[in-house]
């Protein structure tokens, strides 16, 4: 095996760090954030690109060197809900149902649920709390094409919710 290309990558160089603040920060990780998401939004599907990013000074390992998944921290949506206030009862309603499944305090119409850390799962969920909580019949699709609260609130056919499945209703469809 021919060496003569071949050379062993450096280790990093540790730049001593000054014991003071660093306002700017902040800015250049905000910035990092929104080029990284926006180079996986160009480069990948959709359904592949995180919801939330998370810049670390340096990766929580094990002490055997792996990543300590535990010492991960938990993205923050807890700032990404702070759109409009609802405008009526019917938008108070379900950006309620989006905070409590997504945990967070507080959603604005504009707050896009899957920008907020929603997934299909989760959206299954909603679509079933928003069907009982309203009593209108949506779809799952709906939540996916009207992903804010917005865009969702004329969303909804009839006044009826779908009938929860029973062995009776079932044996009679048959």
């Amino acid at each position: 095996m021919p060496t003569s290309g071949y050379r062993p990558a450096e280790p990093p160089r540790s730049v001593p760090r000054p014991l003071t603040n660093d306002p700017s920060r902040s800015a250049a990780a905000a910035s990092l954030v929104a080029a990284v998401k926006a180079h996986a939004q160009d480069s990948l599907p959709d359904h592949m690109v995180p919801t939330a990013l998370v810049v670390l000074e340096k990766l929580p390992l094990t002490p055997n060197g792996k990543v300590d998944r535990r010492g991960l921290p938990a993205p923050d949506f807890a700032g990404a809900g702070t759109g409009r206030g609802p405008r009526n009862e019917r938008e108070e309603v379900l950006c309620r149902l989006f905070a409590e499944l997504l945990g967070i305090p507080q959603v604005g119409i504009d707050d896009d649920f899957f920008d907020l850390g929603g997934h299909s799962l989760l959206a299954t969920r909603l679509v079933s709390r928003i069907r009982a909580t309203l009593g209108v019949e949506l779809a799952i699709p709906d939540l996916f094409s009207a992903p804010t609260v917005e865009q969702l609130a004329p969303t909804g056919r009839g006044a009826q919710a779908r009938a929860a499945g029973t062995a009776a209703a079932c044996a009679s469809e048959g």
